[in-house]
C-alpha cells in the first residue's frame, strides 16, 4: 500500500508540471542567474534576497536547480520536475523515518498526509527555495535519528551540521 501511495504522489507532483508550475518575478530570476551560470561559467557565491532588508541567503538553491536546468537547457518545467524527484527522495526518507520512530501504522499515515495533501503538492511545485526544505527536512530528521540509534554517532554529526548549514540557506522559517 505504501507503494500505491508513493506512486500517487508523484503522479500528482509531476503530472501536467509545465501547466501548474507557480513561476513569478523571483524564479525568473533565479533562472536568470542560473543559466548564466551555466552559460559563462560564472560561479555564485550569494543567494537570493530575504523579506528583511540586506540579509541574503546562500547560494545552495541555486546549485539544487543547477542540474534541472541543464537537463531541461533553460526549462523551468525540467528543473521543478528534477525539484519534485528531490522531494519525492525526501518523501520517502521520512517514511523511512516514521517508520523507524514510530511503526508502519504511523508511516503510512504520515506518507498519506505528506504524499497526498493538496498543500504539500501545491508547494512542491514552486521552484522557490522553500521547496528544498521536502527533502532537508527529512534528511536532517534521519541524521538526528542516526546520532540517537548509533554506537558511534561521530559520522552523523557533520551531516547534521552540513544539512543544518543548507536549510538555513533554503529557507529560515524552517530552522527557527
Amino acid at each position: 500500500i505504501s507503494f500505491l501511495i508513493f506512486t500517487v504522489s508523484a503522479f500528482l507532483r509531476i503530472f501536467r508540471t509545465s501547466d501548474l508550475l507557480r513561476f513569478y518575478y523571483d524564479q525568473g530570476r533565479d533562472a536568470q542567474i542560473i543559466m548564466r551560470m551555466i552559460r559563462d561559467f560564472h560561479p555564485v557565491l550569494v543567494g537570493q534576497t530575504t523579506g528583511l532588508a540586506g540579509i541574503l541567503r546562500g547560494p545552495a538553491f541555486y546549485y539544487l536547480l543547477l542540474p534541472g536546468y541543464l537537463i531541461g537547457q533553460g526549462s523551468p518545467a525540467i528543473a521543478a520536475i528534477w525539484i519534485q524527484f528531490l522531494n519525492l527522495l525526501g518523501l520517502f526518507i521520512l517514511y523511512k523515518f516514521v517508520k523507524r520512530s514510530f511503526g508502519s501504522k504511523v508511516s503510512l499515515l504520515t506518507l498519506c498526509i505528506v504524499g497526498l495533501s493538496y498543500n504539500f503538492v501545491g508547494l512542491s511545485r514552486w521552484l522557490s527555495n522553500p521547496s528544498a526544505i521536502f527533502l532537508s527536512i527529512p534528511l536532517m530528521l534521519f541524521s538526528l535519528q542516526k546520532i540517537y540509534y548509533s554506537e558511534k554517532p561521530s559520522f552523523w554529526y557533520p551531516s547534521l551540521a552540513l544539512i543544518l548549514g543548507l536549510n538555513l540557506q533554503f529557507e529560515i522559517a524552517s530552522e527557527i
